[in-house]
């Protein structure tokens, strides 16, 4: 018998499933004389009955020799690859493919090298190459059709994994891979058929365990899930991703500190592969450990070329389940926003239309930042359009939970009280009711709100309002999915304007009255991964009502009289959104048109008594129905001219027509607006960032957000209060730098031009302008695994235009120009039993033009507890715990929120978790 009989015979047998026989038939080949061939195929064999160490050493011991073609070296490279010794593998690989250049083999090894470096585009065009070479090389058909199922590019993996069916319909590892991607189409009972079918026809492959694993998860059979996990890592149990999904079962089946353990030893398994660190770093947050938690996510950040990492790129399944989870909560556990906001706009940077990347930058945005939010809205609606649907979806508005590490039917509930007082004297309730939960595919929140807040100061400064709010997402394709949001706000209030001023006196006898109800629809469709199509239409209506009586009395007359003013909205917003990647650039086109009327009615109705007998009555009636109408097109490119310099370039072409209460005409604006941004990463730990951008402001004073993104390089220009038609102008620089795993700092220069146009009171056309500067520096620390510090400085300068009078509604006082000086330190607790605190001293100075100077200092306290298992939550809040009494000059248009209180305010809440 020749060499190729026995090669051919051993082939036979193998490709009938028994590789034991092949490895018998050839031990008659040893019985010829030796010769590179034979030993590399006998190798080859004994590779695939798992004998490793037999085949690498006489692979060693060929390709030394230097045989006159590459499958030695190509063999060598692929167990070095299974030993984890990457250095040794690539210099095999290329060993091979300078000996054999058009080897399938070879371009395979070379392709799995490249997959091993997460170099996915490299390993996608080397096992093209190779499938090209020989058509019916059905590894290469499997390990192509495996990156495109880890790039969610589906339609794509479907067709190459169809294609290595039909040449293999019997292959294990090709029944395997077939079924998870069938599971991305969430065709659960498909999978698990061809699953159960590659177990029967290989015994000794662990993914289809992994698989079935996931399936039973999908049920919540959590010991069936767990115990196929193990079976799988068992069979397998040096391959990383394994370990790293046996991890998500022992935590999704709460084995906490084995699930820490697993993480441990799959980074072990593969020091570059960024997902236990991800993982690990989810599970320390739920464990209530968020100095560990940060370094963790940190760190797979680093070693997925510091982008903020979602999901392994290699992995066998979509993990859409942990793509709902928000990355920014470590962080804001410990106080450290301002690092949480780095890594989150260097995400959206880097992959704009990634769900979980606009969930991070909205959880980094300041909630009780007035300026930011408009953006959290905007980055809450892109989220909800991009991010899948299932029992997770909404489970970021409260983190109320264990992350759930699986796809699965769930449901929870959430009742929470709230009681307070303002100074111990006037109270505050506030209280809310949520049922949450979903399936695969679907998503859904229900919530109920109720708060009645009487103000701190003595006559008619209270606040009540009751608000419904109902959110659904559903995907009837793998590819597409639907939004549908309603809400309904009632609202009722006296003069509560000004709480930055604690001597203000407000009117005692002005009451307004508003309802809202909105309705939101999205769509997104996802030709693939390069081009994601969104739309959205949101409908609203407004009715809001003021009434202000009077009465002044100089002996023996007396002025009476009442100003009654009704101001109802309606307006529809579409917006259509399309993005595409085209090389290093990545495009986003964009269409806003929004249409509103508003219908404004004021009777202001006086009458002068003299002696008790009316001698005199006035009546003025104002009716006015202007429409309000906005166009609005944009193009932007995020592109990446070298790995440390990502640009951002954008065009922006506003039409508005603008209308003001109280006046017929609109209000017209038509401005190209042009944006530039540098976002500069010099070195892994430093990062230098500049913005140069203008807007046009159109819908947010209606309530409407924008998919439009929300700041450049790292700088917000979607700020609260602006009217419709105010023209914003910004300009800034930052640096950003990690000095260690534990130490952030960020340096910040800005300067912004606001104008607002507006009517004067002859109904002439005048702009209000103002300018900003600021400068901070901010230091996040880690100061334990508990424990986090935030601390800072920041100065501003705000200059009125020449001449203008910011008058304010309800008769408050002038904005004038003014200087201030504030820093801060903060300090914040939580232990892993669920205790938890926080303390925040700010001092304020401002320097004043025709007003007095102020100087305060003020102390926040924040304490709690965490139930057991999740069960619930009490806290304890003192906002201005000293009750100091002051005024703060603000900047135009923030008449309502302020950045502190002038009184002490004290608030307890008890959360209960079903």
């Amino acid at each position: 018998m020749d060499e190729r009989a026995i090669i051919g015979l051993a082939l036979a047998r193998y490709r009938l499933g028994d590789a034991a026989g092949a490895l018998e038939a050839m031990q008659a080949a040893y019985q010829l004389p030796p010769n590179p061939l034979l030993v590399t195929m006998a190798s080859y064999f004994a590779l695939l009955a798992g004998r490793v160490e037999q085949a690498r050493s006489a692979l060693e011991a060929v390709s030394q020799k230097g045989p006159p073609y590459g499958l030695p070296h190509a063999l060598l490279a692929q167990i070095y690859l299974i030993q984890n010794n990457k250095t040794a593998a690539q210099a095999q690989a290329a060993a091979a493919l300078s000996e054999s250049p058009n080897s399938p083999l070879a371009l395979l090894t070379m392709g799995l090298v490249k997959m091993a470096a997460f170099d996915l585009p490299g390993a996608t065009q080397y096992l093209e190459r190779a499938v090209t070479a020989d058509p019916r090389f059905v590894d290469a058909y499997v390990y192509l059709a495996r990156i495109w199922l880890g790039s969610d590019n589906l339609s794509r993996a479907h067709k190459t994994i169809d294609r290595a069916l039909r040449l293999a319909p019997r292959d294990g590892a090709v029944l395997s891979l077939a079924g998870f991607v069938r599971l991305a189409y969430r065709d659960y009972e498909g999978a698990k058929t061809l699953w159960d079918e590659a177990v029967r026809v290989n015994p000794r492959l662990g993914e289809p365990h992994l698989g079935l694993a996931i399936y039973q998860f999908r049920h919540r059979r959590f010991d069936q899930g767990l115990a196929e996990m193990l079976t799988a890592t068992l069979l397998e149990p040096r391959v990383s991703l394994h370990q790293t999904s046996l991890g998500k079962a022992l935590y999704q089946t709460r084995a906490f500190d084995r699930a820490l353990e697993v993480f441990d030893y799959a980074k072990t398994l593969d020091p570059r592969d960024p997902t236990p660190h991800l993982y690990k770093g989810i599970a320390l947050s739920d464990l209530n450990r968020p100095g560990e938690a940060i370094q963790e996510i940190n760190r797979s950040i680093e070693l997925n070329d510091h982008t903020a990492v979602f999901r392994t790129r290699l992995g066998l399944d979509r993990d859409l389940a942990v793509r709902n989870y928000n990355l920014a909560r470590a962080y804001d556990q410990l106080g450290l926003k301002e690092w949480a906001f780095s890594k989150a706009v260097t995400a959206v940077k880097n992959d704009p239309y990634n769900s979980s990347a606009h969930l991070f930058l909205e959880k980094s945005y300041g909630i009780n930042t007035p300026q930011g939010l408009e953006a959290i809205n905007s980055e809450d609606l892109l989220f909800r359009l991009l991010a899948p649907a299932n029992q997770s979806t909404f489970l970021n508005i409260r983190n109320d939970n264990y992350t759930p590490m699986f796809e699965m039917p769930y449901a929870r509930v959430l009742a929470q009280g709230g009681v307070g007082s303002w100074r111990e004297r006037d109270s505050i309730q506030d209280h809310s009711l949520v049922v949450y939960g979903g399936r695969p595919g679907l998503g859904f929140w229900v919530e109920g709100d109720y708060s009645d807040d009487r103000g701190f100061r003595a006559v008619n400064d209270d606040f009540k309002k009751y608000t419904p709010i109902a959110f659904l997402k559903w995907e009837p394709a793998a590819n597409s999915s639907f939004l549908g949001t309603f809400q309904y706000l009632d609202q009722r209030f006296g003069d509560i304007f000004f709480p930055n001023d604690f001597g203000y006196k407000n009117q005692p006898f002005l009451r307004l009255a508003q309802r809202l109800q909105f309705y939101e629809l999205g769509y997104v469709h996802r030709f693939n991964p390069k081009a994601t199509l969104l739309t959205y239409f949101n409908y609203q209506k407004q009715d809001n009502r003021q009434s202000f009586p009077f009465s002044f009395a100089f002996p023996p007359d007396e002025l009476v009289g009442l100003d009654r003013v009704r101001a109802d909205r309606k307006f529809g917003n579409f917006q259509a959104q399309q993005n595409l990647v085209l090389g290093n650039h990545n495009f986003i086109a964009g269409f806003d048109y929004f249409q509103g009327r508003v219908r404004f009615n004021e009777l202001f109705v006086q009458t002068l008594f003299s002696g008790g007998v009316p001698i005199f009555t006035q009546e003025i009636n104002l009716d006015f129905r202007p429409p309000e109408r906005t166009y609005s097109f944009y193009l932007l490119d995020y592109w990446r001219v070298h790995p440390k310099l990502l640009v951002e370039l954008g065009i922006i072409k506003d039409f508005a027509n603008s209308s003001r209460e109280g006046f017929a005409n609109q209000l017209y604006t038509s401005l190209w607006s042009p944006i530039l941004g540098i976002n500069f990463y010099a070195t892994p730990r430093h990062t230098f960032r500049a913005a140069v951008q203008r807007h046009l402001v159109t819908h947010t004073e209606w309530a409407a957000p924008s998919l439009l993104p929300t700041e450049t390089a790292g700088f917000p220009w979607l700020f609260a209060f602006l009217r419709n038609g105010t023209e914003v102008r910004d300009a800034g620089v930052s640096w950003e730098a990690e000095w260690d795993r534990k130490t952030f700092s960020v340096l910040k220069l800005e300067g912004q031009r606001f104008a607002e146009p507006n009517f004067n009171m002859l109904g002439q056309r005048e702009w209000l302008g103002w300018k900003r500067y600021q400068a901070s520096l901010t230091v996040n620390r880690i100061l334990a695994t508990s424990l986090g510090l935030s601390a800072g400085a920041l100065g501003k300068r705000l200059v009125p235009d020449v001449n203008p009078v910011f008058t304010q509604p309800s008769l408050g006082p002038a904005t004038r120009d003014f200087t201030e000086f504030r820093s801060f330190l903060a300090l914040a607790f939580l232990h892993h039993t669920g205790w938890q605190g926080g303390i925040r001293t700010t001092l304020v100075r401002q320097w004043l033009k025709d007003q007095d100077n102020s100087l305060f200092g003020l102390v926040d306290l924040r304490f709690g507890k965490e139930f057991a298992n999740k069960r619930g939550l009490a806290t304890l809040e003192i906002t201005n715990l000293l009750d100091r009494h002051f005024f703060h000059a603000l900047e135009p248009k923030r008449f309502v929120n302020p950045d502190f209180f002038p009184a002490r305010r004290i608030l307890f809440k008890l959360a209960l978790y079903f």
